[in-house]
């Protein structure tokens, strides 16, 4: 059996947060306003609700005079009564659902990336020595903070140091590219994380 490929790169980046109308037009645009219709009169209102939903056709089974013409639309009406799915309404709605489950392994696994590089660079960066002799003591904190303690130290400034590490740190992603399965890795100071040094020379 060939494997459909799903393709999630022209997808929002926030495509799973989506509710209420902003989910309804995304089905509409990826699907067509039968399958919107279909999640909608049951309230299945974002991905994580159509996630959960078992069986999604599962009211084709109820005798209920407000899905009549919901039913004709998505099923054919047999002669014994009953309803046969339309395969193409089946074929949309598992592809939608495998397009939000592909978009949330991508995410969980960039966010698991993300936080072993910030890890690893924490770890780099506060094991390396300056090439210069000094009584100072550095921390390195990946926090979400601009402030910047100006006392300098004996032997190198506040700025010395804190470029000495940038280099550092842009030296070891040059190095790990291809490590870390990007062509274009760069951790920016201010962005991906923040540089914070503290001087304890007086300690």
């Amino acid at each position: 059996m060939s494997t459909l490929f799903i393709n999630t790169s022209q997808l929002p980046v926030d495509v799973l947060t989506f509710n209420d109308n902003k989910f309804y037009d995304f089905v509409k645009n990826i699907c067509r306003e039968t399958e919107d219709e279909l999640l909608e009169v049951q309230q299945i209102a974002n991905a994580r609700a159509l996630l959960l939903t078992d069986d999604v056709f599962g009211i084709m089974d109820l005798d209920c005079p407000d899905l009549i013409n919901l039913k004709k639309k998505i099923s054919f009406t047999l002669t014994d009564g009953s309803f046969l799915l339309k395969a193409d309404i089946r074929a949309n709605i598992k592809y939608l659902k495998e397009l939000f489950l592909i978009k949330n392994e991508e995410i969980m696994t960039e966010t698991k990336l993300k936080s072993k590089q910030q890890t690893t660079i924490a770890t780099a960066a506060s094991n390396s020595t300056p090439p210069s002799s000094s009584s100072s003591f550095l921390t390195i904190a990946l926090v979400s903070t601009n402030s910047v303690t100006p006392l300098p130290p004996p032997a190198m400034t506040i700025h010395e140091h804190k470029d000495f590490i940038l280099k550092l740190i842009k030296q070891w992603c040059l190095d790990n590219k291809e490590n870390a399965g990007l062509d274009d890795f760069e951790l920016r100071d201010g962005e991906d994380f923040t540089l914070r040094l503290h001087d304890n020379h007086n300690i």
